[in-house]
């Protein structure tokens, strides 16, 4: 790809944050939370934020300190160059298990 093409458009964490709480009706409000820091080793903590008074859930998982990784999928063979190529990993949380476990329980209270 050509260094002058356009690649689209991209919206920042927080401009993504505020469209979904337009579309889910939300309060400008929300609750956050440090979650447990379970490699103290590394640099990298996540804290979660919660939009309140939404239609649908918004949540968003926010890594601090982390590199550009999937977080909790650690890939062992070659990591030394992997972390020096993307930045620390996160494993406090596991993104899959997450990604699952919201729309998981947003289908089920889709019937309340």
């Amino acid at each position: 790809m050509a260094n002058n093409e356009d690649r689209g458009r991209v919206m920042s964490t927080v401009a993504t944050l505020f469209f979904w709480s337009n579309i889910n009706g939300c309060r400008d409000d929300y609750t956050e939370q440090r979650l447990p820091d379970l490699e103290p080793d590394h640099s990298s903590v996540v804290d979660r934020l919660d939009l309140l008074d939404c239609e649908a859930p918004v949540v968003l998982l926010r890594v601090e300190g982390g590199g550009h990784r999937v977080p909790g999928d650690r890939i062992l063979f070659g990591s030394g160059l992997v972390d020096a190529l993307l930045g620390v990993q996160n494993d406090d949380i596991r993104a899959a298990e997450q990604i699952w476990t919201f729309f998981k329980n947003a289908e089920q209270n889709e019937g309340d």
